[in-house]
């Protein structure tokens, strides 16, 4: 199985890096990236805006660490579905379904080696803001931040046994799926504070949303909060919980695929 990762990784480089350009392109995409969220945290601070409610020393590391955090949970979740995509597009998804051990693992496989360019511009990103953007932090928090993310991976891994059991149950859902995650993202509060909501929103993000739990506890930890670790352990254990029926519902849409009700893969 991690032969078989490494493999897929080593494909899935070659493909999306297959000549310089595209490689310089990710680059690009990690220094614009890092402008906008400079010159955004330049005019904010200048104005009043910037106060108490803000868990961050500045604007910019306020929105470095809101992409960065929730890049690979969000990426996580949107594989599931990329994985089913790509092997149909391949041709290679009928030829899953006749494995004795069935689809998943392989799904699984290709879905983790689709996450490469994120691990690349989440390993990029903050390089490039610590070399030329002035961004400091201790290495303790960067270690304590890092294993927040993967503590809390069970329940976005879980979530994306669901996107690719919907997308190959009903044919559809990808669409859905992606604008799923931005919504999410944004009221996460990866632009801004969860306290600029209304109250009782504010709450139910608070409560609901793993996106916002990890994401708040993280930018605690970047100022040397505490962080809530109750809520990181909720999401890990809810994720181990629900992970169980994540793949029963997978395994009901590999029956139904089976008995011959293949779905016409749509882009909605």
């Amino acid at each position: 199985m991690i032969g078989l990762l490494g493999h897929l990784f080593l494909q899935e480089y070659r493909f999306q890096f297959r000549s310089r350009l595209y490689f310089a392109l990710l680059v690009l995409n990690s220094v614009l990236s890092l402008l906008v969220y400079r010159f955004a945290s330049n005019a904010l601070e200048q104005s009043s805006s910037f106060g108490s409610t803000w868990v961050a020393n500045s604007y910019f590391e306020f929105l470095l660490i809101g992409e960065l955090v929730l890049l690979l949970p969000l990426a996580i979740i949107e594989s599931g579905s990329r994985a089913v995509r790509f092997s149909a597009n391949e041709g290679l998804l009928e030829d899953l379904f006749l494995l004795p051990s069935g689809p998943l693992k392989p799904l699984m496989s290709i879905a983790f080696s689709l996450l490469l360019p994120s691990l690349i511009h989440m390993v990029m990103t903050p390089m490039f803001a610590f070399a030329f953007f002035s961004f400091a932090m201790d290495g303790s928090k960067i270690v304590l931040i890092c294993a927040s993310i993967l503590a809390s991976l069970p329940i976005f891994i879980t979530l994306g046994i669901f996107a690719s059991g919907i997308l190959l149950r009903f044919g559809r859902g990808e669409g859905f799926i992606d604008h799923f995650c931005y919504v999410s993202s944004i009221f996460a509060g990866v632009y801004f504070p969860l306290a600029a909501l209304p109250q009782h929103v504010q709450q139910a993000i608070q409560i609901g949303s793993p996106f916002a739990i990890l994401l708040e506890h993280c930018r605690g930890l970047s100022v040397g909060q505490i962080g809530n670790w109750n809520g990181i352990l909720i999401l890990s254990s809810t994720g181990v919980m629900l992970l169980p029926l994540a793949l029963w519902f997978f395994k009901r849409s590999c029956q139904r695929v089976r008995r011959g009700q293949w779905p016409h893969l749509s882009h909605t």
